[in-house]
């Protein structure tokens, strides 16, 4: 998603810049040449908008994998709470982390 927003965002903004210079147009966005530079303002905003959604969605599948490193990194004994104590015999101190 970020990839296409970046794609997106590079022609809309380079749109501008080649209307204001005078310089032609991008061939992906000619059909919108009428109506530059609006046209290009607004394909520049819906790549920002795909970016930013996609740094979101990033940033909550490393928030979720994270979490789930977490909980498996729990030993089975320590993560249940009806679990009777037991004593701890000195190697299981040992072989901890």
């Amino acid at each position: 998603m970020r990839s296409l927003g970046g794609l997106l965002f590079f022609l809309g903004a380079g749109s501008v810049v080649l209307h204001m210079l005078n310089a032609g147009t991008f061939l992906f966005l000619s059909p919108l040449q009428p109506y530059q530079p609006i046209a290009g303002i607004v394909v520049a905003v819906i790549g920002v908008v795909l970016i930013a959604l996609g740094e979101q969605r990033d940033r909550a599948t490393t928030v979720a994998a994270v979490g789930e490193r977490e909980v498996a990194a729990v030993p089975a004994s320590e993560a249940t709470v009806d679990a009777e104590p037991r004593e701890v015999a000195p190697g299981d101190i040992a072989r901890r982390p």
